[in-house]
């Protein structure tokens, strides 16, 4: 882009294609006028809005969809990630929807946090907030709505340190595994508790809470586990056919099929006891598609039309459970319970890995390690009790 002066009046001007027409800006003072008016001009070229009127709405509109087709690193966002970016945007667009990109100071963003704190939000999820704010102004930079990005001046939410308590992994005792599944047993075994939920519910969420403390699934594997991921294998214990799990599966936020969260299949070894218990699940399903409007998708844990029954519902489902019956944690509780009672039981930890599903042994280090440091001296039991039985 070149800027021209005309002598003859000592007035600045310049040329530039818009939409395949020549335009001819002219009449300009200075240079700087020159440039700021082409910059202002390239703008509402690639934006197709005003720049000096846009508004923090108006600039999500245009940018969103493009940030989610191809993000900052160049790939498209995930489904988790496009809903998390929604949501954050919705508060965001509370507070800075009608105001002019241009007029957005630090102050604003500073009460913006305030705000936040004071409706109750968790700290760590203000900080998310701010982070997509500061992720909206970076770009609303880069494409020269605003010189500066405000956001870069004001200091981030800070949740206060986890103390040693809080650091550690969240499972559920042997009272606490006793106490939960007694009390889904009780919804499904007593008909005067059907105030709590339907027949159909608590039976789901009985054969969910077994499943889970059992397997170790992730809520998103367990939603899209199907029948014919049940399988037979050729071993046979007391005379019976050993069953495992093929998990290589899950549920995406809107429904969709998609590969488990390592990208890896697995097999996960099933007892007697649960196998038997799914397919009495299998048989309540197919009884209930008797007398009501089922249609059978071949899912272990379908809608009660047959239809896929999304992670977050089965999620909020049971912390209603958990929360009235005094227990803390959520869905992913019972996966750190079952992987921590695998390393309890066998102190190994490649079968640990393998069962979790973890993409290195590393990871289940990292988060289990603590629980291998416990059993030392059990290990040091056991190798004392094999030399006594040893000993010439």
């Amino acid at each position: 882009m070149k800027f021209l002066k005309d002598k003859a009046r000592g007035h600045y001007h310049y040329y530039m294609w818009v939409n395949g027409k020549q335009k001819h800006r002219r009449g300009f003072n200075t240079l700087a006028e020159a440039k700021a008016d082409h910059h202002k001009l390239q703008t509402e070229v690639n934006s197709g809005i005003r720049d000096g009127e846009i508004t923090f709405s108006e600039f999500v509109a245009v940018w969103l969809p493009k940030h989610i087709r191809k993000s900052s690193k160049g790939t498209p966002l995930s489904m988790r990630a496009t809903v998390s970016m929604k949501a954050y945007l919705k508060h965001l667009e509370g507070f800075f929807g009608n105001m002019k990109l241009k007029n957005i100071i630090a102050g604003d963003v500073d009460d913006f946090v305030d705000q936040q704190i004071q409706k109750g939000l968790a700290l760590a999820t203000v900080r998310h907030h701010f982070r997509a704010l500061n992720l909206v102004l970076k770009n609303a930079v880069k494409r020269g709505h605003v010189i500066k990005n405000v956001v870069q001046e004001c200091d981030s939410p800070k949740p206060p340190p986890k103390t040693n308590e809080q650091r550690e992994l969240m499972v559920y005792n042997i009272e606490e595994q006793t106490k939960l599944r007694a009390e889904v047993k009780k919804d499904v075994d007593d008909p005067a508790l059907s105030n709590r939920a339907t027949p159909f519910m608590r039976q789901l969420r009985y054969m969910y809470v077994e499943l889970m403390l059992s397997t170790g699934l992730r809520i998103s594997e367990a939603m899209g586990l199907q029948w014919k991921d049940i399988v037979a294998t050729t071993e046979k214990r007391e005379g019976k056919f050993l069953y495992v799990l093929h998990v290589h599966r899950s549920i995406e936020v809107d429904g969709t099929y998609k590969s488990t969260k390592t990208s890896r299949d697995r097999r996960v070894p099933l007892s007697f006891e649960l196998t038997e218990m799914l397919f009495a699940h299998k048989k309540f399903l197919a009884e209930y598609s008797k007398y009501y409007d089922f249609k059978d998708n071949g899912l272990v844990f379908p809608k009660d039309d047959g239809e896929v029954y999304l992670s977050r519902n089965m999620a909020n489902s049971f912390r209603d459970l958990l929360k009235r019956i005094g227990l803390h944690g959520g869905s992913h509780t019972m996966r750190h319970t079952a992987i921590t009672n695998w390393l309890s039981g066998s102190k190994n930890i490649k079968l640990a890995q393998t069962l979790a599903g973890h993409a290195n042994i590393a990871m289940t280090l990292d988060t289990y390690g603590h629980v291998l440091e416990e059993n030392v001296m059990d290990s040091i039991d056991d190798l004392y009790k094999t030399m006594e039985l040893t000993k010439p």
